[in-house]
């Protein structure tokens, strides 16, 4: 039993430590409104990649919506890695999993690229994310998430 508490308590503290510091940001208000922040599964990143994926092909991948689709693509990739490559044995894929699973139930105005709130809210799956692909064996394999997981720094260069 002292075993399970001991794990159950490993488990959530990544995610206490992280509920924290956004505490120490937003103060009292971090659960304030939040009922507008989560949505049935699916909906809100459907809704934001077809958004893009319209604006894209209104205005061209050159424009602020390329920049759009390099903030949302990248958590896209990171959530496919873990998903396709389950290793349960891992704990940071077992923090990741957790949040590319909320990931999927964060509602719209999260998702909103202008704002870019969910690489904030996503950084626990970002960071492991990094761990895991740092033990990828196959080169191809490595530098294909890579390249894809490094979308997000376009927005960066662009804002320079």
């Amino acid at each position: 039993m002292g075993a399970l508490l001991g794990a159950a308590a490993l488990v959530v503290l990544p995610l206490l430590v992280w509920e924290d510091y956004l505490r120490s940001i937003y103060g009292s208000t971090i659960f304030a409104g939040a009922e507008g922040q989560a949505t049935r599964p699916g909906v809100a990143l459907a809704y934001t990649v077809g958004t893009i994926w319209g604006q894209i092909g209104a205005r061209g991948l050159l424009s602020s919506a390329g920049v759009s689709a390099c903030i949302v693509l990248p958590l896209l990739v990171q959530g496919a890695y873990l998903v396709s490559r389950p290793r349960v044995q891992a704990p940071w894929w077992r923090v990741a999993i957790g949040y590319a699973v909320l990931m999927l139930v964060l509602d719209r105005v999260l998702w909103d690229p202008a704002t870019a709130a969910m690489t904030r809210v996503m950084l626990p799956m970002t960071v492991g994310f990094n761990v895991l692909l740092l033990r990828e064996t196959g080169p191809k394999s490595f530098w294909a998430w890579f390249l894809g997981w490094n979308l997000h720094l376009v927005p960066g260069v662009w804002v320079l």
